[in-house]
Order: structure tokens, then sequence, then C-alpha cells
């Protein structure tokens, strides 16, 4: 076979519980889904990906789980709203702090406290005082992020002023995808979304691509090795994704051509409506 992931995919795949029971996908956005692009809000679906999500919303269960706001996902993913079973996705953004459907309904909020509020309006001011050239500040009301994309030489001196300026309780750093996010030390963390939405199904499927998924690989071994059904997929993202979770996945693919496919194929054996099919060529 002319890809590395094909063996492992069935390998997989043939030693997990495929009653036909309820599948839960979760997928990260940035880096997984879409590809990274210099200005984020411009990022989009990767056309591949898109032409496979309609399939998996029709007989599973789809969470988006994403550092973006939860209405950035619902534009982005808007073109899910009429297909069948779109009542089963779950956007959710600021990495869990809030939730909503694809009809935009709000079904979850986390409020932080009055004190962890202050903190991240002193983070504010500071920033507003001490910028760094080069950094994208993004201000998410109940959270803050520092991307770094459009000058990733200065990550050390973005982790420098971070570790100078926070306070030491009250506010937690949270790794991303060429992006540091200042979050309320109470919100919950992306491993605890995940676990809960796993929860609900005999399958639950993850793909992620970078350093904030290292917790929800992690979890899923963990959750692999108590005789559960859990599969997680790496999408590889070059000096953004920590050798760690080359050790921790189930399967690595090299972009979203290949997750797309392998998502297919996932859908496929767990709702059995066709025949498996050959690998995309690689990078086409």
């Amino acid at each position: 076979m002319p890809a590395d992931y094909w063996a492992p995919l069935f390998n997989v795949l043939g030693g997990l519980q495929l009653a036909g029971g309820r599948v839960e996908f979760v997928l990260d956005f940035d880096g997984t889904i879409a590809s990274i692009v210099p200005m984020p809000s411009r990022a989009e679906v990767d056309p591949r990906i898109s032409a496979v999500l309609p399939r998996i919303v029709e007989d599973g269960t789809l969470t988006i789980l994403s550092g973006r706001p939860a209405a950035f996902l619902l534009e982005k993913l808007a073109f899910l709203a009429p297909i069948p079973g779109s009542s089963r996705v779950v956007l959710y953004g600021h990495y869990g702090l809030e939730a909503m459907d694809l009809t935009g309904k709000v079904i979850s909020k986390f409020e932080a406290e009055p004190s962890e509020l202050e903190l991240l309006r002193q983070v504010r001011d500071l920033w507003m005082s001490e910028p760094i050239s080069g950094i994208l500040f993004e201000d998410k009301e109940s959270s803050v992020a520092l991307h770094f994309r459009n000058a990733p030489e200065k990550r050390e001196e973005v982790l420098d002023w971070l570790n100078i300026n926070l306070p030491i309780t009250g506010l937690t750093v949270r790794p991303g995808k060429m992006v540091y996010e200042i979050t309320p030390s109470s919100s919950p963390t992306k491993e605890d979304i995940v676990q809960g939405v796993a929860a609900r199904g005999e399958l639950a499927v993850f793909a992620g691509d970078d350093v904030g998924d290292v917790g929800v690989f992690r979890l899923f071994r963990a959750e692999r090795a108590r005789g559960l059904s859990r599969l997680s997929v790496l999408v590889k993202g070059g000096i953004e994704t920590p050798p760690e979770l080359l050790g921790l996945c189930d399967i690595a693919v090299p972009g979203q051509h290949e997750l797309a496919w392998v998502l297919d194929q996932i859908h496929r054996a767990t709702f059995p409506k066709g025949r498996a099919s050959d690998p995309p060529p690689l990078g086409d």
C-alpha cells in the first residue's frame, strides 16, 4: 500500500468493539480539519473534509472543539445545517468555554469568577502598554490569545512576556497551534470536554494536531487500556507537532487529504454502506 496509515487504521479498527452503536467524532479545527493560514479569520474547512462530514453527521455525532469562538465555527460549518442528523452537531468554542448547535442556539457558556475576569483585564492592559511587534493579540472576552504564527521566531519572547506578566494563580496558559491561550484557571480543559463527549458513545474518535491536544491523546490511550473503544488520529504539523504525540496516537496522517480518507474509512467500518476504498495518493 502506498501510505503508512492504511495498515495501522485497520489494525486498530479490528481491535475495537464496532457494534453499530453511537459513534462520537470529535475534531479539532485549526491544523486538523482546516489548514493553518496567516490570518486566523480566513481559515476554512478543507474541501475534502467538507465532503466527508455530511456522511458522518447523518449517522454519528459530530463535535468540533476549537480555540475559536463558537460563532466562527458556526459560520465555517453552516453547510452541515441542512443535513439529516445535524441536530447532533455541537460546536465548542474557546476550548469549551462556550457551545452552540447549528441553529446558533447557545447550549452552554462558562462563567468565569469576577476575580478571574479582573486578572484578564489586567493582562489586556499590560499587553496594550507592552505589546510585542508581529504578535496578534486576540481578545475573546472570557480568554485572550497571543498568536505567533506570523512571527514564529518570537515564540520564546512571548513565553518570557507571559512568565513575567501573568499572575501566579487565577489564570492558566494553554498552548495551541502557533498560539498561547490565557484562560481562567477554573475553566474546563480540552480533555474535560472530550472525555464527557466520548463517554456518550460506544466508540469515540478524536483528531488533533498539536501540543494543545496532548492531554486528549493521553486520555484516549488510558481509556483504551481500560477496555473502552477509543481511536485517535494525529494530523502531523511540522514543528508544532510534539514528538510525544507520535507515540500517543493510533494513526498519524500528513494532512487534511489523508485525514478525510481516514474519517471516511472509520465511518464505513462503523456504518457499513459500502466497501472500503484504497488510500488516496499522498499529497494529491
